[in-house]
């Protein structure tokens, strides 16, 4: 049977951490492998720091506007196309809509991973599905008319690198950022730049600094920011090696924000995690991660009150982390490792 060889897409920081354990796997065991990106917040960042070689086919950040997406993504497709008849891989995995493309016009197997519903990501779907080999979504997630293309599994992203048989978070690394054993409070800002956030809004300055007030009295605040942020929240701001974040997270008391992606990351970790988004109700596996397990709280940006109402009740529940803790157990016993999932997909 021929060798496998793989390129992986990256276009976030999170989808390095969903193919983490298939792209060191591949390294360790000498497998082709290509790994390609575009600019985007830290990623860059993240791959030198762990080593991990790459081509950057778009090392400029894009137009958030509508035009600019779609500019972005014809300027890539076109670079991925000479970037993969060099390589000249087997298979094509990542989340993006170019590889399907280029994956056509070559005969190359290609693979979309999503895990947001096609109702959400309407603009992508209909540009990445109809040209994927096929479409890998957690069992929860809603395809569309695409279902028969779906390969599902029963998991989610986050537990790709932040299952317990892959992550265990280090106190040492955490400490060279908070202070053990003391109360502290992760809020996250997104630029919401991508596709599917075209229109939306998130947490302003102003109700950031609303939320550090509520906070402050229980413990330090962090933030970190895709966007800019104003020199009053500042002082606030964590400034923290991308791979660390997790080892960060973990020791929280709560996650606040207005990232799905970090939501997920910080409820699959157990740690309270609440969301302020256009997003609620609308994504199947945050809803799972909400409303089967309990394990985050959205609010749409008519509610900022309600959260910050539900955030003081639970400020003021001391056995807030247990009661975490016991629900994390009940959606680790029913949900897979995604990592070994992937690599059994891609390697075989």
């Amino acid at each position: 049977m021929a060798l496998s060889r793989i390129l992986i897409y990256l276009g976030h920081p999170a989808h390095y951490y969903i193919f983490q354990q298939l792209i060191k796997h591949c390294i360790s065991n000498k497998i082709p492998l290509q790994i390609v990106i575009k600019k985007k917040d830290v990623l860059e960042e993240l791959l030198r720091n762990e080593c991990v070689p790459y081509i950057n086919i778009m090392p400029h950040e894009r137009s958030l506007s509508a035009w600019g997406i779609i500019k972005g993504i014809a300027f890539r497709a076109k670079e991925m196309f000479a970037v993969v008849r060099a390589f000249k891989p087997t298979v094509m995995a990542g989340t993006s809509a170019e590889i399907p493309w280029v994956g056509k016009l070559l005969g190359i197997k290609s693979y979309v991973f999503n895990e947001d519903d096609y109702a959400v990501v309407k603009n992508f779907c209909r540009v990445a599905y109809p040209m994927a080999t096929a479409i890998v979504a957690p069992n929860v997630c809603n395809v569309g008319k695409y279902n028969y293309k779906k390969i599902g599994y029963n998991s989610y992203h986050e537990l790709a690198y932040l299952h317990p048989q892959v992550f265990k978070a280090n106190i040492s690394i955490a400490a060279q950022y908070i202070t053990p054993n003391e109360p502290f409070f992760l809020l996250r800002f997104s630029s919401l730049g991508a596709f599917h956030d075209v229109g939306k809004t998130g947490i302003t300055d102003a109700k950031a600094l609303e939320l550090v007030q509520l906070l402050l009295p229980f413990g330090k605040v962090y933030i970190t920011s895709e966007r800019p942020i104003g020199e009053a929240l500042a002082k606030y701001q964590l400034n923290i090696k991308p791979i660390h974040i997790h080892h960060v997270m973990q020791y929280a008391t709560m996650y606040i924000g207005d990232s799905q992606t970090m939501t997920a990351e910080a409820a699959v970790l157990g740690v309270p995690a609440y969301r302020y988004t256009d997003f609620v109700g609308k994504l199947s596996y945050l809803n799972e991660i909400e409303e089967v397990y309990k394990l985050a709280k959205g609010f749409g940006t008519n509610a900022w009150q309600p959260m910050l109402n539900a955030i003081s009740t639970d400020l003021n529940t001391p056995n807030l982390a247990t009661i975490h803790a016991q629900r994390l157990q009940k959606l680790l016993a029913d949900k897979i490792n995604t990592a070994d999932f992937i690599k059994q997909l891609l390697l075989n």
